[in-house]
């Protein structure tokens, strides 16, 4: 509730005060009181937030020999930046790769599990795997050629369906996927994790994963968006047609000033 009420509280304030001040204070504070869930979320609005103000419009060249200068140092900046932004990638990736187990007995993770001393083996965990999600999409905000293939009509669909997938996974890994597991292990003895491991993997690829899809996508088209015209049709009997077309107009004055403001 705290976290749709911070939306709610931060709508009408200036945008300048609003991301580049209030929003990574309290991602910040969040952070420092190990609340991780919120951080991400204000992580995600604060990244939002950058996204839409991004605008790549070049200056228009004047003559020929300004039009290849201008060229060569934007294919030189772009490429730097590129190479920039792909590294971050990897280190994204590397962070959220941190190990559930024996963290800090592994190659690469022992320096990070020592340089947080006061957190938990499961806070060290979280923690780390909250940087490498906010640098991974931090990353993917400057990578276009990944934007492309995030926009692919199968990646739209899970984004479509991304809050009922997000209800329902849990509901099938507990129940399901548990007791599936569960009569896997069993058909070998305690000392062979691998074969336990690849129990968990075959439950997870071959069963779970789609009956989980399906039962979102059955979530999504039986409540979510029913839900959603529902509330759009309440909206409309409880808002008089004029506060609407006043609220229209308003929005569109605090977009036009926020653009002048950057």
């Amino acid at each position: 509730m705290s976290l749709f009420l911070t939306v709610a509280m931060l709508s009408n304030v200036r945008r300048i005060l609003r991301v580049y001040i209030v929003l990574p204070w309290l991602c910040g504070l969040y952070f420092y009181y190990k609340n991780f869930d919120a951080a991400l979320f204000v992580s995600g609005y604060f990244l939002a937030e950058l996204h839409t103000a991004m605008h790549n419009v070049p200056a228009l060249p004047l003559t020929r020999n300004q039009t290849g200068s201008l060229f060569h140092a934007t294919f030189r900046s772009q490429k730097v930046r590129t190479i920039f932004w792909c590294f971050l990638t990897f280190v994204a990736l590397f962070l959220l790769s941190f190990p559930n187990h024996d963290g800090h007995k592994s190659f690469g993770y022992i320096t990070l599990c020592k340089m947080l001393p006061k957190y938990s083996y499961f806070q060290k965990r979280v923690a780390l795997q909250s940087y490498g999600a906010i640098l991974l999409c931090l990353s993917l905000l400057h990578l276009p050629r990944a934007q492309r293939w995030l926009s692919y009509p199968v990646f739209q669909y899970l984004g479509r369906i991304s809050f009922s997938l997000y209800l329902m996974h849990g509901l099938m890994m507990r129940t399901l996927g548990h007791r599936m597991v569960l009569e896997g292990w069993n058909l070998f003895p305690k000392s062979a994790r691998t074969e336990r491991t690849f129990v968990v993997i075959l439950t997870f690829f071959f069963a779970i994963f789609p009956l989980t899809i399906c039962v979102s996508d059955l979530f999504w088209r039986v409540v979510e968006a029913p839900s959603v015209k529902f509330v759009r049709w309440l909206e409309g009997m409880v808002i008089v047609k004029e506060d609407k077309e006043q609220r229209s107009s308003i929005l569109v004055e605090d977009i036009q000033h926020g653009r002048a403001l950057n």
